[in-house]
C-alpha cells in the first residue's frame, strides 16, 4: 500500500527513502537525525511483520508509528506491507518504487545513524557525477583511516562498495543483476580481482554469492555487489565513516555472513 501526502518547503532536496522494519527505537534515532534535515521528499517503506518472531506485530506497528511524526512540509509517501517478505525481494522492491518517482535517492536504514555531515556529502556527490556512466553509487561509510591509510581531501574513488549504506541514482539502480548471470563464470575467472589481491576475502564474497543463489541467505547486497564488480564499475567513498551501525545485537537480521 502506498499512500503519500503533498507538501512544500524544506531544507534537504535530495529524496530520502527510509527502510524501516519492526525496531523502533532504531527507527526513532535516525528518524530524529532525518528531522533535523526536513527532506522535501520522503519516502518510507516498511515491510510486515513475520508470524515467526514473537511479538513482532506490536514491534512493527510501533516503528510506523514514529514515521507518522512528520512534523515538517514534505512530499511523504509510504510503501506499507503486512506481511512479511524476504529481504532480498523487500528492499529491491522499495528501492525500485522510490526510482519510479525520482531519479536519484539516498537510503538510510533504521539502524544506520547518519552524521551531519552526510546528507550534505551525498547530495554535492549525487549531483557531481550524475552523468559518470563509470560511477555507480555514492560511499558514506569508510573503514581505512582506522586501519592508518593516510587519506586526503574529502572523497576517493574506490571498488570496494558497502551497499547497505547507499546512495544512487535510478539509472544506475537499473542496472542491478538480482539472478547474478554467469555467476559461474565470474567465479571460475575470479573476476574480483578488481576489488582485491586477498585471495581469502574474493573466495568469501564468491561463497556468499554461490549462498544467495542457491537462497541460502536472505540478501539483496550482495547482488548489487557483484554488479559492481561485473561492470567494473567505481564507487565515491567518504575519507571519514559517516555512518554508525547502532543495531548490532540479537535482533539483527544480516550481521552474522563474514
Amino acid at each position: 500500500m502506498l499512500t503519500g501526502c503533498q507538501m512544500t518547503d524544506s531544507s534537504l532536496q535530495t529524496p530520502l527513502l527510509f527502510l524501516i522494519f519492526n525496531r523502533p527505537e532504531h527507527t526513532q534515532k535516525v528518524f530524529d537525525i532525518n528531522r533535523s534535515f526536513r527532506p522535501s521528499r520522503l519516502f518510507v517503506a516498511a515491510d510486515g511483520h513475520s508470524l515467526y518472531v514473537s511479538n513482532d506485530a506490536g514491534k512493527f506497528a510501533a516503528a510506523r508509528m514514529v514515521v507518522k511524526q512528520v512534523d515538517w512540509n514534505s512530499d511523504v509517501r509510504l510503501s506499507i506491507r503486512e506481511k512479511n517478505m524476504p529481504t532480498k525481494f523487500a528492499e529491491p522492491e522499495a528501492i525500485k518504487l522510490c526510482f519510479s518517482y525520482v531519479e536519484k535517492g539516498i537510503i538510510p536504514e533504521n539502524d544506520c545513524l547518519p552524521d551531519p555531515s552526510l546528507y550534505s556529502f551525498s547530495t554535492t556527490l549525487l549531483e557531481r557525477y550524475r552523468t559518470d556512466s563509470g560511477v555507480m553509487q555514492i560511499n558514506r561509510s569508510n573503514f581505512l583511516r582506522e586501519k592508518g591509510f593516510d587519506l586526503k581531501g574529502s572523497s576517493y574513488s574506490s571498488k570496494l562498495c558497502h551497499p547497505r549504506e547507499l546512495a544512487t541514482w535510478k539509472i544506475k539502480w537499473s542496472l542491478v543483476d538480482f539472478e547474478l548471470k554467469e555467476l559461474d563464470l565470474f567465479i571460475s575467472e575470479d573476476k574480483f580481482t578488481v576489488l582485491t589481491p586477498k585471495v581469502e576475502f574474493r573466495n568469501k564474497c564468491f561463497t556468499q554469492l554461490s549462498k544467495t543463489t542457491a537462497s541460502k541467505v536472505d540478501r539483496w547486497d550482495f547482488q548489487w555487489y557483484y554488479t559492481g564488480g561485473k561492470l567494473n564499475r567505481l564507487v565515491i567513498t567518504s575519507i571519514y565513516c559517516l555512518v554508525s551501525n547502532c543495531g548490532f545485537g540479537i535482533v539483527a537480521a544480516n550481521t552474522n555472513y563474514f
